[in-house]
């Protein structure tokens, strides 16, 4: 059957006697015993917080603090940032490059990114990773071309939005 093939949620997969790691949870193997047991170390949901203000710039202002304080404590060693050209990366690349500007981390920071030429819907990315890199002392960039990479050859209408 053609088509585009989503796995469902849960610990199935495709192979028998083989089962997927649920997010937020931990495998412990125990070698000489051959017992595993699964540990759930994070649940978001647990850790819901009701906003402190209706006021959009007081959520926006308490979300970015907590962002900052996240994209720091990952900040250990030598680092390197996914840069896509998108929203999400490039904005925690860029809170990354500011706090190793301000001492936390190892600089410079180095940034990743996977470029597309002959892609249509994903070279309209370049210009964006180009834009955040410009003029931006302390980052690495390295570009990696991808255009041969992807295979979407199992997707038979693959959305023109995205990649799969």
């Amino acid at each position: 059957m053609p088509g585009q093939r989503n796995e469902l949620p849960g610990a199935r997969c495709a192979y028998e006697g083989i089962a997927r790691v649920a997010p937020g949870t931990a495998l412990r193997v125990e070698v000489e015993s051959g017992q595993v047991t699964e540990h759930r170390y994070w649940d978001w949901s647990a850790r819901l917080q009701r906003p402190a203000s209706a006021h959009l710039p007081d959520i926006a202002a308490h979300y970015g603090e907590q962002l900052r304080q996240a994209v720091r404590e990952r900040l250990q060693g030598w680092v390197l940032a996914h840069l896509s050209g998108r929203m999400d990366s490039t904005a925690v690349a860029l809170l990354a490059r500011d706090k190793v500007r301000a001492g936390f981390g190892v600089a410079p920071l180095h940034t990743l990114s996977l470029v597309y030429e002959r892609l249509p819907v994903l070279a309209r990315e370049r210009p964006y990773i180009e834009a955040a890199l410009r003029s931006q002392e302390g980052l690495i960039a390295h570009r990696l071309p991808a255009d041969d990479w992807l295979d979407f050859a199992n997707f038979a209408a693959c959305p023109p939005h995205d990649e799969p």
